[in-house]
């Protein structure tokens, strides 16, 4: 409720991103997608998928929305777990994106990566 009355309005707004959290799970229809670093590399894990073990797209990307990295994975028993190799990578927020071609099955996570 703070503003300044004017032709233009301020917002004032605040919030606090938790500085311990490095992988924020999403849930989504009983699929739920993770994703953390380690040692250079980062992990992503998948459950609930009830496509079977049928094609998905992962893909990595950077903050300002630029495609790094992309592989094809396979569920088995609809979970999958694979790892990116993030040693080129600086350290900073990541998106990972897990997708199926053709079909409306999209979720997107954000990662935090630290050297």
């Amino acid at each position: 409720g703070e503003y300044v009355a004017g032709g233009k309005k301020t917002y004032i707004y605040s919030f606090k991103l938790s500085s311990t959290q490095v992988g924020i799970p999403s849930v989504n229809n009983g699929v739920q997608v993770s994703a953390s670093e380690m040692e250079n590399s980062i992990f992503v894990k998948a459950t609930g998928l009830t496509t079977g073990n049928e094609k998905h797209n992962l893909d990595l990307f950077d903050i300002n929305g630029r495609k790094l990295m992309s592989t094809e994975v396979y569920p088995v028993n609809g979970e999958f777990t694979y790892a990116f190799d993030a040693a080129g990578l600086a350290s900073g927020t990541y998106m990972v994106r897990l997708g199926k071609m053709n079909t409306s099955f999209q979720k997107v996570i954000k990662v935090s990566y630290v050297k």
